[in-house]
């Protein structure tokens, strides 16, 4: 009976020490990854086949849909193959952008633009695949956007 008294610290200790590993794990495991910077080569690809862009805002009263061909190619443009700094998941997207070739989806992206989130972050099967920093151009492009928006609210 004595030895179980003694050995009874030892076996909570070690029930306490395995338990906190196995808490660790499990934290490892849903660590959100962030998505690599999307491939120079793949913008290309958008670049060169894209037919039609769509952009799907959340909080504006319209959506804006390019067909034009120089167009859709300065909307390529504002998107930097590099990984943005500080990605917050916790910031909500402005709008989605949807890249068609021939009538098929190519590229679907959802685009950040509040206060210090201003990236891209790219899907596929619904999971971010990539993510691209936004260049100047796109900046400006989506605060013109902003500023057309409270226009149009101010004058409605």
């Amino acid at each position: 009976m004595k030895i179980f008294y003694l050995l009874l610290p030892l076996m909570l200790f070690i029930a306490c020490k395995s338990s906190n590993e196995d808490t660790s794990v499990e934290k490892e495991e849903t660590t959100i990854q962030l998505p690599p910077a999307i491939a120079p080569a793949k913008l290309v690809q958008i670049f060169e086949n894209c037919d039609h862009i769509d952009f799907i805002f959340t909080n504006l009263p319209f959506s804006i849909s390019q067909d034009d061909k120089s167009s859709i190619q300065q909307t390529v443009r504002q998107i930097e193959p590099r990984k943005p700094e500080g990605i917050d998941f916790s910031c909500n997207y402005m709008a989605e952008q949807i890249f068609m070739s021939e009538g098929e989806i190519i590229l679907d992206a959802k685009i950040f633009f509040e206060g210090k989130c201003t990236y891209y972050l790219f899907y596929e099967d619904g999971k971010p695949k990539y993510s691209a920093s936004m260049t100047q151009a796109g900046i400006t492009f989506y605060n013109n956007i902003l500023a057309q928006a409270k226009a149009t609210n101010a004058n409605g």
